[in-house]
């Protein structure tokens, strides 16, 4: 009877020492790759026609940040002429100088300097990159230029015929706002299995902002937002302005809901409503000339980012919310700063 206890004592011990070591071996630590990885990425644009484009880091919890990272990761070395955007793939970073006319790819984990992309760039503005190719918006050549990931190397270029600016990649399909600063109201359909356009879609005046969602790409105009289907490529529908609103623009989608601003105002509506709010969700407070008002807006990882931007005068403040409207922090960033992007 005893050896009988002491048996089934062990085993069952043996049994919880089992589970135990399971549970932490499945109870992975996450090494981070990079001093950047994890945390927000600043693109600061600079004064035009002077190399003081620069990038800021903030930690994702806020608790830490940093400012000229290119530069201090590359010897001190200038990063350029206007930073209009950034895009990310699983290892790099694509930095795109409009007025340098060069794209500066990174390691998007310790901002090193990977190579320099010129050839055929003409005052880039935005990119994407979509199965091992680098799609970039030339807005001196009004054209889409393609590069090989693996290489870097110039693959070919897509004629657009008129203004190119954010371009979205969903599916097989490449769609591209062929409008900017408040004039336009195309979106460009191009079948990126063959590099040719297959349609233009019209949507209201003033079109300045695309965001994708659950097979239907989002386009904000002075008018409201056009639905369209990206399985049809047709429009499916129309959420228009509410009431005191004017002029939304800098659209961003996060859990649900589009983001967007007015002024020093942000504003807050679900996808699925047919009218966009037009009671602030913030008033920023922050004050300028109406072209600098919003400069910088972003959603990302449950976070509103606002960027005052002091006339391009000095250094921008960047403003941090959350997605309720509560003030959480501010930053001082580099000049002219015009986008936030979570690295992961």
């Amino acid at each position: 009877m005893k050896n009988h206890f002491f048996k089934t004592l062990l085993f069952l011990i043996s049994i919880t020492l089992f589970i135990s070591c399971e549970d932490s071996s499945s109870d992975e630590v996450y090494v981070p790759k990079g001093d950047y990885d994890l945390g927000f990425i600043v693109s600061n644009e600079g004064n035009f026609g002077s190399p003081t484009a620069s990038v800021s880091y903030i930690s994702e919890d806020l608790l830490e940040s940093a400012n000229e990272v290119y530069s201090a990761v590359n010897n001190s070395a200038a990063l350029g002429d206007v930073l209009q955007s950034i895009t990310f793939d699983d290892d790099y970073a694509y930095l795109v100088l409009n007025n340098s006319n060069k794209i500066e790819v990174v390691d998007k984990y310790t901002f090193k300097q990977i190579t320099t992309i010129t050839e055929n760039i003409s005052a880039p503005r935005y990119a994407e990159v979509e199965d091992d190719k680098l799609y970039i918006t030339n807005s001196g050549s009004k054209s889409i230029v393609v590069y090989n990931v693996a290489d870097f190397s110039y693959n070919t270029s897509i004629e657009i015929g008129s203004t190119v600016e954010e371009i979205i990649i969903e599916g097989n399909y490449l769609y591209v706002q062929n409008a900017s600063f408040g004039y336009g109201k195309t979106i460009t359909v191009v079948d990126i299995t063959t590099n040719t356009v297959v349609k233009t879609i019209t949507t209201g005046d003033g079109l300045n902002s695309m965001e994708e969602e659950d097979g239907i790409l989002y386009a904000m105009h002075k008018l409201g937002v056009t639905k369209i289907s990206t399985t049809t490529n047709e429009v499916i529908g129309e959420i228009t302005l509410g009431a005191e609103l004017t002029s939304p623009n800098k659209m961003d989608i996060e859990d649900g809901f589009m983001y967007y601003i007015s002024g020093a105002k942000i504003y807050k509506t679900s996808i699925n409503s047919s009218e966009l709010s037009g009671a602030a969700l913030i008033d920023t407070k922050v004050d300028g000339a109406s072209w600098s008002l919003g400069y910088g807006f972003a959603v990302e990882n449950d976070k509103i980012f606002y960027s005052d931007v002091k006339g391009f005068s000095e250094n921008s403040e960047l403003l941090v919310y959350d997605l309720q409207g509560a003030f959480l922090k501010s930053f001082t960033t580099g000049i002219g700063s015009n986008n936030v992007y979570f690295n992961d």
